[in-house]
């Protein structure tokens, strides 16, 4: 039974190892480095001093207070467990949190800046609709007169075509009376030309008779 539970332990604490193993910690300490050894003891070899913040990855949790692990660098060795964290150094955090401030800065900046042309683009827009419109309007009313001129344009059609006509029945009486009064002009010319002759042939009848009428006269005078 006890082999049992012994052999059970060991299982957990295989896991709890394999578990912690090939993940990331970082190095946290009040000193400006710490020492990352050959083996799990201060007299072990000092392979590299690291810097406070670093990352390393997690291969091996010792027995003695010690974990093995790997720098970015491929360099393996063991350091201190109580010097690893699980979070990165506040100054480490600090700074990557400067680092998305000023991120978020320059996009902000970038956003305000699109939003501003935007804003350009959209007034220009507003511009533009509000003069297409005005000249829509124009269009409109340009159009509307059209159509009345067209429609005044056949009413004057129609009034030109019926005075057509009148000056044509007009023209026509005209015509007509233009040739009765060459008739009558005619007419009265000949009836001066009869009349004169009836004149002429008078005066001559009087100028034959009249000396006829004084000699019967004077002889009717001897007489007394």
């Amino acid at each position: 039974m006890r082999t049992f539970s012994t052999l059970l332990l060991l299982a957990l604490i295989a896991l709890s190892t394999a578990a912690s193993a090939n993940t990331t910690r970082y190095v946290t300490t009040a000193d400006l480095k710490i020492t990352l050894r050959s083996g799990q003891s201060t007299e072990h070899q000092i392979v590299r001093m690291l810097p406070h913040g670093t990352a390393v990855k997690v291969l091996e949790i010792g027995d003695k207070g010690y974990t093995r692990i790997r720098t970015k660098e491929n360099i393996e060795g063991w350091i201190i467990s109580r010097y690893l964290s699980n979070e990165p150094a506040a100054a480490k955090r600090l700074a990557s949190l400067q680092e998305s401030a000023s991120k978020m800065k320059s996009a902000k900046s970038k956003i305000e800046k699109k939003s501003a042309q935007l804003g350009k683009a959209t007034k220009e827009l507003r511009q533009q609709v509000k003069k297409l419109t005005k000249e829509n309007r124009a269009l409109t009313q340009e159009v509307v007169t059209i159509r009345r001129t067209a429609a005044n344009a056949l009413g004057l059609d129609e009034d030109n075509r019926a005075l057509n006509k009148q000056l044509l029945v007009i023209s026509r009486d005209l015509d007509t009376l233009q040739q009765e009064n060459l008739m009558l002009k005619d007419r009265s010319d000949r009836d001066w030309f009869v009349a004169g002759g009836g004149v002429v042939l008078a005066g001559i009848l009087l100028g034959l008779l009249i000396p006829k009428i004084r000699w019967r006269k004077k002889s009717s005078w001897n007489s007394l």
